[in-house]
């Protein structure tokens, strides 16, 4: 009697094995393929191509401003011309975390379906091969179980939290801040400051005007001359594309770092929540 129920418990054993062999192989093979493949993701692989470019175009915005900001006589665009170069600066970071959620979009599939998830089977059939003859097999059993949801919460968090930042983009941050439209405006604006510079540099007082220390320090906007309200006009487009600007930063920092992380953070305290799994410590497997 007791070596039929041996012959059994072999049997399944054998039986669950194949099963979770053919599993892992149906998941390193077919289906790590199959959303590794190019129209896989493809609507979040647009709207990151989308987001990039604005953040290039914003970049090239800025970078302009900057320029027609500096080109002002004397010191007075100093600041702005700076703050709209820093401004540049933090496009270009966005445009890198757009690359690179580009490429954990991409590779997030293969991750899930062609590591963690045959690994974690693989660790169930070594479970199932030593719980009877290893008083620590239950050890094999949690980094299974482990690896197997990690897998499945890297492929789900990735495109969700895009996902999310796409909705709360087009539904919410659209009704504040049109990007496109604003860069256009900024660009109009850079246009409109570089004219403003050309008939400083035609009015033939601009010299005189600059070189009286008096009227420099009381500012731009007590000088009556026509190169100083020249200059008062290009200060004024400068603050207004800079305003137009820290308005784009701001959602497309809010939509490129801030909701992918909270979502993250909320499929990690899911985690926690429902399997004592804590993501932000030292993973076991």
């Amino acid at each position: 009697m007791a070596n039929f129920h041996f012959m059994q418990s072999y049997r399944n054993t054998i039986i669950a094995s194949a099963v979770l062999l053919i599993l892992a192989f149906v998941s390193f093979l077919p289906v790590s393929s199959a959303v590794s493949k190019d129209n896989y993701g493809r609507d979040m692989q647009k709207y990151l191509d989308s987001k990039r470019n604005q953040a290039l175009l914003a970049f090239g915005a800025a970078t302009g401003a900057s320029i027609a900001i500096s080109l002002l006589p004397g010191d007075v665009g100093t600041a702005i011309s700076e703050k709209l170069a820093d401004v540049a600066g933090f496009f270009m970071l966005v445009t890198g975390a757009i690359l690179i959620e580009k490429i954990v979009l991409a590779v997030s599939g293969i991750i899930a379906f062609k590591i963690l998830i045959p690994l974690s089977l693989l660790f169930f059939i070594f479970y199932l091969w030593a719980k009877q003859k290893w008083d620590k097999s239950s050890l094999l059993f949690t980094i299974a179980f482990k690896c197997l949801v990690f897998g499945i919460i890297i492929f789900i968090a990735v495109p969700s939290s895009l996902k999310l930042s796409a909705l709360v983009e087009t539904d919410i941050m659209y009704k504040y801040t049109n990007i496109d439209n604003s860069i256009a405006q900024v660009k109009n604006q850079t246009k409109s400051i570089n004219t403003d510079t050309e008939a400083i540099g035609k009015d033939p007082e601009a010299r005189a005007w600059w070189d009286v220390p008096g009227k420099i320090a009381n500012g731009v906007k007590n000088l009556a001359t026509k190169a100083g309200q020249s200059a008062k006009s290009a200060l004024e487009k400068g603050q207004n594309a800079l305003s137009s600007l820290l308005n784009m930063l701001i959602c497309m920092v809010i939509t490129t770092f801030i909701i992918p992380l909270l979502t993250i953070m909320g499929f990690a305290a899911l985690l926690k929540a429902m399997w004592g799994i804590d993501a932000f410590k030292k993973a076991n497997c």
